[in-house]
């Protein structure tokens, strides 16, 4: 199914008039981080029909399938941070006035964020993985220094990867920061620094479990406010780190990965060895070692997407609830990574920090049961900045 017209149909269904907020959806917004255009099943599994390497991932072919691709969605720069800035500030690259060019952990402007526009709209807000656009400093802010900290910028909760270059290491205890002072990457919960309990904690697993824990806490103590949910993925950025384990059985509230809390267990996977599972579908694969890496890493999200609507569907929230899911520009060449194994960048030429296609289009599906036609597909070309229009309509 084509649909002509990408956003005008994004606001026409966010501005269906309600009577009740508990009638109003969540919003659940998932950025990647440098994940291609191409490594989306639509690309991928037509290089499988052809014989050529390709990733295998039933949850982003399922949720593809559940929602509209949106083809012809664009960050704002081949960059992180400003394509951060201008994501989450709902302004073109051209009227960002602190975060342009190659900027990084700058504090964006005291200006309205997707997190302010949604609480005056009476959601509960959280913002749980990567910033980096909020001052301090590049190697390890801290709440105290970041003058645009999360929780300043209209989100009431706050766990995650502060500045820039902590968001490179998917083990933030174990694996060194040596440009940190603290040769550590920062992970917080709220104001408080708790890197030293994130034993073997792998970044989506980390990230999905406190997500998931969010929501369930959320829609229980309150299930006629609606929640906007920024979660911001590290993966498949930078270093080419992989789990230490399969996926745990099950999805949802009572599978899947899951928030323990506690001192050095964090989440449930915190065990075995860390940087040594590659999935079973890749682990004979004649590739170099870096592409099953990297096809590790996207299988982990795609898994952790499955469980994620799981939640939803067993807190009865699945068709009240808008999921977003894109990456912040294309795809890196990092670690090892070679962009040209899989075409992570598609049809287009480019990559990451590349100002051409490949650099700026990015994998984009949006998925609402029941108002998004699933398995629809629209070509309307649109860009970073238009989500904060859309959501506030």
């Amino acid at each position: 199914m084509k649909e002509k017209r990408l956003l005008p149909l994004l606001a026409v269904l966010l501005a269906i008039p309600f009577t009740a907020a508990a009638q109003r959806p969540n919003v659940i917004l998932i950025l990647m981080d440098d994940m291609g255009w191409g490594d989306l099943p639509s690309y991928q599994d037509q290089r499988m029909k052809e014989g050529l390497p390709a990733m295998d991932n039933p949850g982003l072919r399922t949720l593809a399938s559940e929602g509209m691709t949106l083809t012809r969605h664009y960050s704002s720069a081949p960059l992180c941070a400003p394509a951060r800035s201008s994501l989450f500030t709902g302004v073109h690259q051209g009227h960002a006035k602190v975060i342009r060019d190659r900027s990084f952990d700058l504090p964006i402007e005291q200006a309205p964020t997707l997190g302010t526009v949604m609480q005056s709209a009476g959601y509960r807000t959280a913002l749980i993985g990567k910033w980096g656009i909020g001052g301090g400093t590049e190697h390890a802010g801290t709440p105290q220094e970041s003058t645009a900290y999360p929780t300043k910028r209209g989100f009431d909760y706050y766990f995650g990867y502060l500045d820039h270059v902590s968001g490179h290491h998917h083990y933030p205890k174990e694996d060194p920061n040596p440009i940190s002072p603290t040769k550590r990457s920062g992970i917080w919960d709220g104001d408080k620094c708790v890197t030293a309990d994130c034993d073997k904690a792998y970044s989506v697993d980390l990230l999905t479990a406190r997500a998931k824990k969010w929501i369930i806490d959320t829609h229980r103590q309150n299930p006629r406010q609606p929640f906007f949910l920024a979660l911001t993925h590290i993966a498949p950025h930078s270093q080419l780190q992989i789990p230490t384990g399969p996926y745990p059985e099950g999805r949802g509230v009572k599978g899947g990965v899951q928030w323990l809390g506690k001192p050095h267990k964090l989440v449930n996977t915190a065990e075995g060895k860390i940087n040594s599972y590659i999935y079973p579908r890749y682990a004979d694969k004649k590739w170099p070692m870096a592409q099953k890496k990297y096809a590790t890493m996207i299988a982990r999200l795609s898994d952790s997407f499955e469980d994620l609507i799981q939640t939803l569907k067993d807190l009865n929230i699945d068709r009240n609830t808008v999921i977003i899911m894109t990456s912040d520009n294309g795809p890196h060449d990092e670690g090892g990574q070679n962009p040209q194994f899989f075409r992570n960048y598609g049809p287009f030429d480019g990559i990451k920090q590349d100002a051409w296609e490949g650099g700026f289009r990015v994998p984009t599906i949006v998925r609402w049961p029941g108002r998004v036609p699933a398995g629809s597909v629209s070509d309307h070309p649109s860009q970073f900045h238009d989500w904060m229009a859309t959501l506030a309509a």
